[in-house]
């Protein structure tokens, strides 16, 4: 069994995660305005959503809700759907087959 955080760290330890995870989504934006093509832009765009979403997760954790799950779910189908749509349109050229 881990050994828990002791209750003054707790804070300081949230804090160095949410800072390096801001980092880290700042590379993934600096990194999208450098992509050569527009699929290396979508999926730099899908990981910083689920970066932005991994974010609203610990925040969640941090407050103590369960509120935040749903929003999460809620976002994260949509995302995915935009994703698939956004993908099939540089592909194709249309999103919707006229078949």
């Amino acid at each position: 069994m881990a050994t828990p955080v002791p209750s003054f760290l707790a804070p300081i330890v949230q804090l160095i995660f949410f800072l390096v995870f801001v980092l880290c989504l700042a590379g993934l934006m600096l990194r999208f305005f450098q992509g050569r093509t527009a699929l290396d832009r979508l999926v730099i765009f899908e990981s910083f959503v689920l970066g932005v979403l991994s974010l609203t997760a610990f925040y969640g954790l941090v407050v103590g809700t369960t509120l935040f799950m749903d929003v999460i779910l809620l976002f994260s189908i949509v995302g995915f759907l935009s994703t698939v749509a956004a993908a099939r349109f540089v592909e194709n050229g249309d999103i919707f087959d006229d078949d």
